[in-house]
């Protein structure tokens, strides 16, 4: 119970801050289950007398695991359309060593991230913003930047959420390999090295000053994140 408010209170205090809110709940079951998770963490749910309320779990994307594929998809695609979230489908992660399901090879010689990727394709279609970019994309590990390329030439116009930078050992060039020309089309997360940025390390400090320690580390990662942009010719200010 503690959990859930705790939760709550953050999701108000970043609204309140006018911050982007993004839930990496890796929500993977079909059916009415994922109607239900797509309603809390993405739309509306409903109240005991019919009507229809904002969810105090709504956030501005959420994270799913699609294996079920459709079943599971088609609840979280819905609520993108209707509400204009977003959904990163869980599909090359940051994890060293990488999922074996992921490198697994398909019948049609492709792995199976890359045949996830495809139909993350055909699943976003009409889930395009004002600018172009799909509310509708992936997550893509920083620790495999030769995988990139590849994952954008899928994805073109989709956003996708960037894992493993910092404390997972991913670098600020590989980190922005998924970025697009423009300098847009990625969400670099770092979160234990901002989080425990106390513990040790450059920011290393007595535990009371953990705030300070994590405003220094975040500070630290946007410039050497945007560092890596002007070095890829993609820094777009």
């Amino acid at each position: 119970m503690w959990g859930i408010w705790a939760f709550e209170e953050t999701i108000k205090y970043a609204r309140s801050a006018g911050l982007q809110v993004i839930t990496d709940a890796k929500r993977g079951d079909g059916g009415d289950t994922a109607q239900a998770y797509a309603d809390g963490h993405l739309g509306e749910v409903p109240l005991f007398d019919g009507a229809r309320s904002a969810s105090p779990l709504r956030v501005d994307a959420l994270t799913v695991h699609a294996w079920i594929g459709t079943s599971c998809v088609a609840p979280f695609v819905k609520a993108v359309k209707k509400y204009g979230t977003g959904v990163f489908i869980v599909d090359k992660t940051s994890f060293v060593p990488n999922s074996e399901i992921e490198q697994t090879i398909t019948s049609a010689g492709d792995h199976n991230w890359e045949m996830l990727a495809n139909l993350v394709q055909a699943w976003g279609e009409g889930t395009e913003g004002r600018y172009g970019y799909r509310n509708f994309g992936v997550v893509m590990g920083a620790t495999y930047p030769e995988d990139a390329p590849k994952m954008r030439k899928i994805l073109p116009n989709s956003w996708m959420l960037v894992p493993g930078y910092g404390a997972q050992g991913g670098g600020s060039d590989g980190a922005v390999t998924v970025i697009n020309e423009d300098g847009f089309g990625g969400i670099v997360s770092s979160s234990r090295a901002v989080i425990a940025a106390w513990w040790k390390g450059p920011f290393k400090r007595d535990p009371v000053y953990f705030v300070e320690a994590a405003a220094l580390a975040a500070e630290a990662s946007r410039d050497d994140l945007n560092a890596a942009l002007k070095r890829a010719g993609k820094l777009n200010w």
